[in-house]
């Protein structure tokens, strides 16, 4: 497997729960500035695997290396000054915070400022408060959804919630985005918007590795695409490849 312009590389991955592999001897890199889709039916361990990249869960066997790096030794909090980001398939806003606030926590791990710096609001956490609330109405400027900077979370459509967990994701700067079905729940214009929305990010020079059952917007955004089943990868190629493949429509409509 050629990996000289890999941005991330997941080689023989497994992770097992009471016996059964969830994700069993996977392969498969992505390229810096590409979109790679991984999809399957519901229980194929697309998020078992997205878990295991971004450390919350610990692999059974197999590595992955980012830019070069072994992930090995990292820990989910360090995953962000590594430079990347990731959203969740289950929102996961504070109904008490701002939207503002919402995002703002995602760039709190990036700065230096400590706890007794925010207990004497000291220089150094205001700095970083100002830095973080700057950086924060920027991804959701950037994201077109500013006007919901001082808004609850649940004064906003669900559509605009997921935006804003983007927008979290995003402010770090991160060079690359894991997405998980960030289509879920979304409406046709919804997911149009998505679609343009992720075109946008990748104009950014930011590599992206989406999980998604959408399989309109999978193909119409994607570069590559890996598929898996029952824990294995079946396939991985261009949107082309994949829509006509024999494994892939097996699996999916036991053709």
């Amino acid at each position: 497997m050629d990996k000289v312009d890999a941005i991330m590389s997941i080689e023989n991955v497994t992770k097992s729960f009471g016996g059964i592999k969830a994700v069993n001897n996977v392969s498969f890199y992505i390229k810096k500035g590409e979109i790679k889709a991984l999809i399957g039916p519901n229980g194929a361990g697309k998020t078992t695997l997205f878990n295991v990249i971004t450390k919350l869960y610990s692999k059974d066997k197999g590595k992955v290396f980012f830019l070069g790096k072994d992930m090995e030794n990292y820990k989910p909090y360090e995953l962000i000054g590594l430079g990347i980001s990731r959203t969740f398939q289950n929102i996961q806003l504070i109904d008490e915070m701002t939207v503002i606030e919402n995002v703002m926590l995602g760039y709190h791990s990036k700065t230096k400022a400590n706890v007794a710096d925010a207990f004497f609001h000291l220089p150094k956490n205001i700095k970083a408060e100002n830095e973080a609330k700057e950086r924060a109405f920027e991804s959701l400027k950037f994201l077109k959804i500013e006007d919901t900077a001082n808004k609850y979370p649940h004064e906003i459509p669900f559509g605009y919630k997921r935006l804003v967990e983007m927008a979290r994701a995003l402010c770090v700067q991160p060079d690359m985005l894991l997405l998980d079905e960030p289509a879920a729940g979304l409406n046709e214009s919804e997911t149009n918007r998505l679609l343009k929305t992720i075109f946008r990010i990748w104009e950014q020079n930011v590599s992206i590795l989406l999980i998604e059952h959408d399989m309109n917007l999978v193909m119409n955004c994607s570069h590559s695409i890996v598929a898996m089943d029952e824990g294995k990868k079946i396939a991985e190629g261009p949107p082309s490849y994949i829509q006509n493949n024999e494994d892939v429509l097996k699996a999916y409509f036991g053709k």
